[in-house]
């Protein structure tokens, strides 16, 4: 069967191939290890770091000088370097979640009938290997509340069906807007 095909309600579940991580995503996470090895550093010399230092006048501070001179300002720079490198890893996480929802919309019709009481769940199996499959929608007890705002919620299509899509637990769920 091939993966760029349109298939029905019928073929569910469907096994795809998604996106990987981009070198985006990896330069991200190199930039938030080095910067918090950075920041670990600054922030023992900050504590640990000696009463004072003494400088040459004619060469100037050492490397390690110029850490002791400064931690905190390298703890500051290092800190901001490591929110630049989580905000970098977010942004490709949303661009991957994109392309993962985008080959969704491709594979389903956008004419399919949801069954009443079923939802789309979009799976994230292991690498870049999702599963869409249709399950039976069990409303839950009055002891149960349901979380919140719980993902991010994005049309599947012209047909109306919505899909909610869970980051940090890389699990989506769709529900009717009928």
């Amino acid at each position: 069967m091939r993966m760029d095909a349109q298939q029905t309600l019928e073929d569910l579940p469907i096994e795809f191939e998604g996106p990987s991580y981009t070198g985006d995503t990896v330069f991200g996470y190199l930039v938030i290890a080095v910067s918090l090895i950075v920041l670990i550093i600054a922030v023992l010399i900050i504590i640990f770091g000696p009463e004072y230092v003494s400088v040459s006048i004619a060469r100037g501070p050492t490397f390690t000088q110029f850490w002791q001179l400064y931690p905190g300002p390298i703890a500051t720079v290092a800190g901001i370097v490591t929110q630049l490198g989580w905000m970098l890893v977010k942004k490709q996480d949303e661009v991957l979640s994109e392309e993962v929802l985008d080959r969704v919309r491709r594979l389903l019709p956008a004419s399919a009938e949801m069954p009443e009481g079923h939802r789309f769940v979009l799976t994230h199996l292991t690498g870049h290997r999702y599963r869409v499959e249709l399950e039976e929608v069990v409303e839950p007890s009055d002891q149960q509340n349901p979380p919140d705002n719980v993902g991010q919620i994005v049309p599947l299509g012209r047909g109306g069906a919505m899909v909610r899509l869970c980051h940090d637990q890389m699990m989506a769920t769709a529900a009717s807007s009928g």
